[in-house]
Formats: C-alpha cells, structure tokens, sequence
C-alpha cells in the first residue's frame, strides 16, 4: 500500500514548503512586494473505500499515524460525500480519527456530549482555522485590518443590462409571435367565411 497508493500523497505531503509571493501596504500607504513560505499540501479529501474493515475515512492509522505524524500533514482532513451512507460513515469515528470535516447532506449534526467529543471537536477546528488562515482567503490581511461590505462592481451593471436587454428581446418574440398567431388565425376563418358564400 505505500509503495503504490500512499506514495503520490507522501511526496506532496513532504515536499519542500512554495515560496508565495504577495503585495503589502506600509505605513505610507505604499505597495511593498513581499514573500513568504507557505506548505504544498493544506487539504485532503479522504474516500469512501474501505483499508480491510475499516472505512478510509475513519482509519486512525491513515489519517493520524501516517498523514499527520509520519508525514507532518497539519492541514484539513475532509471525507468524501456520505450520500446517505451514514451506516459505516461515522462522524465520531472521523473526527477520533483525525478528520476534520465530513461532506454529507443538509440537516444531519453531529451532537457533543461529552469531554472526548469535545477534544476531538476543537482539533478539528484546529486545523480547519490553520488550513483558512495559510489560504488565499487571508491574502491581505493582518492585524489591525477592518474588514468593510465591498462597493457594487460596475460588471454587475452590465450583467444587469445584459438580461434586461435579454428579457426585452425574448418579450418582444413572444408577443410577435403571438401576434402572428392570432392574425394568421383571423386570416383562416375570413378565408373560410368568403369560401362558404
């Protein structure tokens, strides 16, 4: 299994951090190009099979003692979609494993009872907020940034006035056509009124 399976995840896990680079305000308000290390490897999608008896997202051994300990993985875990298979897809056993989130449908919850849910839980969100905070999403923020509602994009204006104009146009062909209809119909029963005199 890790000469062919887990070898392509085991070098992209191990492989040496990307240098990112990214522009930064100073105090001046000038533009400053930066750069820092980032890891190869901040997300994982585990599947649906199954390693003997165990499912894959599950398996303590894969997630836990080979992907974050041997390999040094600190990013999110993720299943794959449940899709209702919830009879061997266990959330609890997920996250004891060392996943962190678990596609599944809208609506099912996963409720904390207990101290052990609770530790399980906050390591999972653990590395979700390290995966978030290492992604593009933060690309220029640091301490101190004011997060404001951002202004209406002029494209929004002509996507707008793309379907208004579209909307006008199927409107138009519409009532033509139904205009059509009618007077073809009209043109029908004077034809069949002049015939029957």
């Amino acid at each position: 299994m890790r000469e062919i399976y887990l070898k392509p995840f085991q070098m992209v896990a191990e492989a040496k951090p990307v240098i990112m680079s990214y522009y930064e305000k100073d105090n001046d308000g000038n533009l400053r190009a930066k750069t820092t290390e980032m890891p190869l490897l901040r997300a994982v999608m585990s599947s649906f099979n199954r390693i003997g008896y165990t499912w894959a997202g599950g398996d303590y051994r894969l997630i836990t003692e080979v992907l974050r300990n041997e390999w040094g993985f600190n990013g999110f875990v993720l299943t794959d979609y449940s899709l209702g298979a919830t009879s061997y897809m266990h959330t609890e056993q997920m996250l004891r494993a060392g996943g962190d989130g678990q596609l599944t449908q809208y609506g099912n919850s996963y409720a904390i009872t207990n101290d052990t849910q609770v530790y399980y839980s906050k390591q999972a969100l653990k590395h979700i907020l390290f995966t978030v905070v290492n992604s593009n999403a933060m690309n220029g923020f640091k301490n101190g940034t004011v997060v404001a509602d951002t202004p209406f994009a002029n494209y929004y204006y002509i996507v707008i006035s793309v379907d208004i104009l579209l909307l006008l146009a199927v409107g138009g062909f519409v009532t033509l056509t139904v205009l059509r209809f009618k007077k073809e119909k009209q043109g029908k029963e004077i034809n069949k009124e002049t015939s029957d005199i």
